[in-house]
């Protein structure tokens, strides 16, 4: 067991050079993702206006090398600045491209599923009352009664919307 003037020791030990390199490259991803926003989104920080400017210029910066260096600078910028609240967004926003991902995939299978098995339709009535159901049969009878796969494919993309 280490005892706490141990434990006091390996506080002040400072972070190795390696260590301190790859959060400052986290860091510089942090500004990339932030120069890919846009201007609306950016207004929702309350970041220095050094900062916000150097952000707005790499937008422009068509040249490779400028624009490593800008986000070098970004990143700069960035070490003394607090990115938790940049970080919450980010991983906010890609929590909200997960769940639209998801909500799209359980939308396919249902409208497999209301094609290929005729007892579905009242599944999903019963699980989506407030949805259209007369129209939904329509649209469902139409595929099954469509003479080509032109119009097949029609209902096929009326029943996803």
């Amino acid at each position: 067991m280490h005892t706490e003037s141990e434990q006091d020791k390996h506080d002040d030990v400072p972070l190795s050079k390696s260590e301190l390199k790859r959060q400052m490259t986290a860091i510089q991803v942090l500004g990339e993702k932030l120069v890919k926003l846009s201007a609306a989104q950016l207004e929702t920080f309350d970041i220095p206006s050094n900062l916000r400017h150097a952000i707005d210029r790499a937008k422009h910066i068509t040249k490779r090398e400028g624009l490593r260096r800008e986000m070098q600078y970004i990143g700069k910028l960035m070490r003394h600045i607090d990115i938790a609240p940049i970080e919450d967004f980010f991983s906010t926003l890609n929590n909200t491209k997960q769940e639209a991902n998801e909500a799209f995939h359980e939308i396919e299978i249902w409208r497999d599923k209301l094609l290929q098995d005729p007892k579905a339709l009242t599944e999903f009535i019963g699980k989506h009352p407030n949805e259209d159901h007369q129209t939904l049969r329509q649209i469902i009878r139409n595929h099954h009664n469509a003479k080509t796969d032109a119009q097949r494919k029609k209902y096929y993309r009326m029943l996803f919307q």
